[in-house]
């Protein structure tokens, strides 16, 4: 119990400085919800002057003062009403608003092995359900329990006013439904959790099967992936059953004590009326208030299962919010030289995070000069690309050191080392955006830059055939386009970065054979004096650089141009020779 009031206490920490800003709406709102408790609470007095001068007067008295003043209650009511939900949903946007661009804003801070613990799926699913549920809290759940408390405590205040006797008997359940709230609470709670994971999962499916929909297809995979699909919403339905039967057996119970105790008033007021002890009014207004009570303390039910939901739900999101980054920069990063060369690799071991007794790359030790054109070939999984994942510093070395014009890349700051690289990917990458942005990537440059550019990488005849232009959508992740043309766009956006170094990993793997010969005239031109490392199987590729590495293995087993190699390197023969360095 003390653990739920810790995370509880720290969720309420938490969601103030979203709400501080907007400090002035929140009085107002505040205001609001006191002045709609205390209106609700007036209407017992309303009601119970309503019975006793009104229903009860003598034959000619106008009732009309009595009514008035129940419409004036009412009518204050339905505009403080107003002003209450107007200004708490408001609050509740403003709160979720704030914290997902927090949390959207640290996430893209992250390194890739971040998202090797936490699937894509599961944080969007946090982003979607968990803020939902939080604004829904913040906005709606928050002001019913401050409104409901005011009414519990002012409900107990005209309670005891009007009888001390029946209020007695309405005190004596109170203990009865916070005993059904403290055994049932931590039980529903920790099932909410249990059906949170399973939304994740279901999210974390469909994404990745929408995301490999063709694959999927081409392998007729549709009717095993709504099997496997059925399976885990029936997990989800069977969690959200549990969760829902042990809420539901909570709730009857505080229905029954509560009734119960209802009935005990009105057998002992009945009699304390007849006995002149008691007006109708006033019982009328004590049976209002303990009904208003009744129902405040079964709303706490509901209140704090949300509540223990939402605290999860903030733990989860607060964590995605506030994980610190693997990479912070120095408190004085050294400024990187121009060139950005040479760059040097000095017996670097690199084991990824989820397998840390296998290391991909041993021992690595390489020479980058400034303008030196280099190609990586060795078998796939020998580590080619985990070279560029080191540069760009998606992952850490466990030991070695790489330098930039003999500055170690730790020492540099982050933003300043991946300006100076222009990075092709092996799967290209798009956004759903214009082909203008895709190319850009926020590289300021002008329309006729752009249109060189697309001319340089052959884009220009797919561009011309719409009537879009530059502005035309290519879908989501480049759906709209073939491989060729997004691979073409990966390039165009290489080189209008004109950063001094260059990664290409497999920059032509989709690109037919007059398309290569074409990439082959930038790299002897607009990569001329760049620094320039790709990873290639086609032999028309690595045969025009000035240096050839093979890897096998994670090692660098061997260095030299394309003759010698393949007279004195057998790996490098034999992956010429079965096609896997493709001649064209």
């Amino acid at each position: 119990m003390s653990q739920a009031k810790a995370k509880l206490s720290s969720f309420f920490s938490q969601v103030w400085p979203y709400l501080h800003p907007h400090r002035g709406r929140f009085l107002l709102a505040t205001v609001a919800v006191i002045v709609t408790s205390a209106i609700v609470l007036l209407l017992g007095q309303g009601l119970r002057h309503f019975v006793d001068k009104g229903l009860h007067a003598a034959a000619g008295v106008s009732m009309l003062p009595a009514s008035l003043g129940l419409m004036a209650l009412v009518i204050a009511l339905a505009g403080a009403s107003f002003l209450r939900a107007y200004g708490v949903s408001w609050l509740g946007e403003a709160f979720v608003l704030g914290l997902r661009a927090d949390v959207v804003k640290n996430l893209l801070r992250q390194s890739p092995p971040f998202f090797e613990n936490l699937s894509v799926g599961q944080t969007l699913s946090r982003l979607s359900n968990d803020l939902t549920l939080l604004q829904t809290v913040v906005g709606t759940v928050i002001p019913i329990a401050v409104r409901n408390g005011i009414m519990v405590v002012g409900g107990f205040v005209f309670l005891f006013i009007t009888s001390v006797q029946l209020a007695l008997i309405i005190v004596l359940m109170v203990p009865l439904i916070f005993g059904v709230l403290a055994v049932f609470g931590p039980r529903i709670r920790d099932q909410s959790r249990t059906v949170q994971q399973c939304h994740a999962d279901c999210t974390d499916f469909v994404e990745e099967s929408l995301h490999g929909l063709k694959t999927l297809q081409a392998y007729t995979q549709e009717v095993a992936l709504y099997d496997r699909y059925q399976g885990l919403i029936q997990t989800l339905f069977a969690q959200a059953v549990k969760r829902n039967a042990r809420r539901s057996v909570m709730t009857s119970l505080i229905i029954l004590i509560v009734l119960v105790s209802v009935v005990g008033v009105l057998w002992i007021g009945a009699l304390q009326v007849q006995r002149g002890s008691l007006s109708t009014g006033d019982l009328s207004a004590f049976l209002f208030y303990a009904l208003v009570l009744a129902g405040s303390l079964n709303a706490f039910s509901d209140i704090g299962g949300e509540l223990q939901k939402a605290a999860a739900a903030a733990e989860r999101l607060f964590y995605l919010r506030d994980a610190p980054p693997a990479l912070v920069d120095r408190p004085s990063p050294t400024p990187l030289p121009h060139p950005a060369a040479p760059v040097v690799f000095s017996d670097v071991v690199l084991a990824y995070p989820k397998f840390p007794d296998r290391p991909i790359l041993q021992g690595i030790s390489l020479t980058l000069n400034a303008g030196e054109h280099v190609a990586l070939v060795g078998l796939s999984g020998s580590g080619k690309t985990s070279l560029f994942d080191l540069l760009l510093r998606f992952y850490a070395p466990q030991s070695g050191l790489i330098t930039l014009a003999g500055v170690p890349i730790e020492d540099l700051a982050v933003h300043d080392l991946r300006r100076a690289v222009a990075y092709v990917p092996q799967d290209s990458f798009l956004m759903s955006a214009s082909l203008q942005d895709n190319m850009t990537l926020s590289e300021s440059c002008s329309v006729e830059t752009l249109k060189k550019t697309a001319d340089h990488v052959q884009l220009t005849p797919f561009i011309v055939s719409h009537k879009e232009g530059l502005a035309m959508p290519v879908g989501p992740r480049g759906l709209h386009l073939s491989g060729g043309q997004k691979q073409k766009i990966n390039l165009s956006r290489a080189i209008l970065k004109d950063a001094d170094i260059v990664l290409l990993d497999e920059p032509t793997s989709s690109l037919d054979g007059l398309s290569e010969a074409h990439f082959l005239s930038i790299l002897s031109t607009d990569w001329k004096d760049k620094t320039v490392l790709i990873a290639a199987h086609r032999l028309a590729t690595v045969q025009t650089m000035d240096r050839i590495l093979v890897i096998d293995q994670g090692r660098i087993v061997d260095s030299g141009r394309h003759a010698d190699l393949y007279e004195r390197c057998p790996l490098y023969r034999d992956l010429v020779d079965t096609q896997m360095i493709q001649g064209v």
